[in-house]
């Protein structure tokens, strides 16, 4: 059985991977390939993506933005923090929390 035409079919496959990832010029050549994939896979995902989601007409009447706190911030009243947040003095807390920390003197001296 001959084997040369497979034989010479590997050797080019050999020069092709040399090429490609022993010189620089190759390495140029994959990372511009890798870029070019990935723009044409980001075009593809944004077509899809725009098809799905087309822009709807808003009607003036309707309020779209759910997350508008603009109603929220007409109050303009001031807030309230000399109890800390949640009502928690955090002096009282820091207070507490150092003298758990200490060790106690007492009934050690002797």
């Amino acid at each position: 059985m001959d084997f040369s035409g497979i034989q010479n079919i590997i050797d080019k496959l050999n020069e092709i991977g040399a090429f490609l990832y022993e010189t620089p010029q190759g390495i140029l050549f994959l990372v511009g390939i890798c870029l070019l994939l990935t723009l044409l896979i980001a075009a593809i995902l944004e077509r899809r993506t725009r098809r799905l989601f087309y822009n709807h007409e808003t009607n003036d009447e309707e309020d779209d933005d759910e997350f508008d706190d603009a109603e929220a911030d007409d109050d303009d009243e001031p807030i309230d923090l000399s109890n800390g947040i949640l009502g928690i003095d955090i002096d009282e807390g820091l207070d507490s929390a150092n003298a758990e920390d200490k060790p106690s003197s007492k009934g050690n001296d002797e």
